[in-house]
């Protein structure tokens, strides 16, 4: 019976900030507890240009998988190989102890957001000081109690999301060296499922710092020509320093088309004013965590 390699799964890695959506520098791994189950299902996983295809062995003749299997969940690593990406996506934790978790489901596309960061707990003791944690997983079957079983029981659970008070977390021994996770339910019956995960863009205020060291202008507005964004003139500390910050959070993208001139009045007084960069990120004060991107300009 000829054989042959049919699609059962299409993976876009997918960013708002880039024109064409593409995280091109996103790459994508099985974990090991998946990696083995393609191995013994015949799958392969590959590489192509705009994303990943999952592969499975089939019949010519009849179409059929010929390894078929029941509903199962299989469970990638997601690095993004790009230095920014918190910053570029506007989500802000402590990568040593949470993880982005992508439950692909039933959904063609699943946007990222906070609700997706979740701590990892890899051992009871992780949970808290509280010995009278009990876990469940998501079919609400009580897979771990303190009193009757062992960290060697608690190390053991498979790869997925369970809950503890309430509290969803992750339990992934091999996570560690991915900035995120991504799970699907596969059966061997399905033929080519495309699905995205889409990475948001970060919305930040814009916040330029105007230093008056040559100018002695006095009353100046800051305009964007191409009225894409709007600005207020906010309390300053320096007397000559003037600070301006955007009305509204601005979403981060590739392509900006603002176009920025200092006004005193009706004359220009500066034209073509920089754009901001995503390395001047930063919170709007110590008390404040809005999301604002600082740039520095001298008149």
């Amino acid at each position: 019976m000829d054989k042959y390699y049919k699609i059962v799964l299409t993976i876009h890695l997918q960013h708002e900030f880039f024109n064409d959506g593409q995280y091109v520098s996103a790459t994508l791994k099985a974990l090991p507890e998946t990696s083995l189950f393609l191995k013994n299902h015949r799958m392969i996983l590959k590489q192509k240009k705009d994303g990943y295809v999952l592969l499975q062995e089939a019949s010519v003749e009849t179409n059929e998988a010929t390894i078929i299997f029941d509903r199962t969940e299989i469970w990638f690593g997601v690095n993004f190989n790009d230095q920014h990406f918190q910053l570029r996506s506007g989500l802000n934790y402590d990568l040593r102890s949470l993880k982005i978790v992508a439950r692909m489901e039933d959904r063609s596309e699943t946007l990222i957001t906070d609700v997706n960061v979740l701590p990892i707990y890899n051992s009871p003791e992780q949970l808290g000081k509280e010995t009278n944690h009990v876990v469940w997983d998501e079919q609400s079957n009580l897979v771990f109690t303190p009193e009757t079983e062992s960290t060697v029981r608690f190390t053991g659970l498979d790869t997925g999301v369970y809950s503890f008070e309430n509290q969803s977390f992750l339990k992934c021994n091999s996570c560690n060296e991915f900035d995120s996770v991504l799970s699907f339910n596969l059966d061997s019956k399905q033929e080519n499922v495309v699905q995205k995960m889409m990475m948001p863009a970060g919305q930040y205020r814009w916040r330029y710092q105007i230093l008056k060291k040559y100018s002695k202008a006095k009353t100046l507005n800051l305009i964007d020509e191409n009225e894409v964004v709007a600005f207020e003139e906010v309390t300053s500390a320096e007397n000559d320093k003037v600070v301006f910050i955007s009305k509204d959070a601005v979403k981060l993208s590739q392509l900006i088309s603002s176009s920025l001139v200092l006004y005193e009045q009706e004359t220009v007084v500066k034209k073509f004013l920089p754009l901001p960069e995503l390395m001047n990120a930063r919170f709007l004060s110590p008390s404040d965590k809005t999301l604002v991107l600082d740039t520095f300009v001298t008149i």
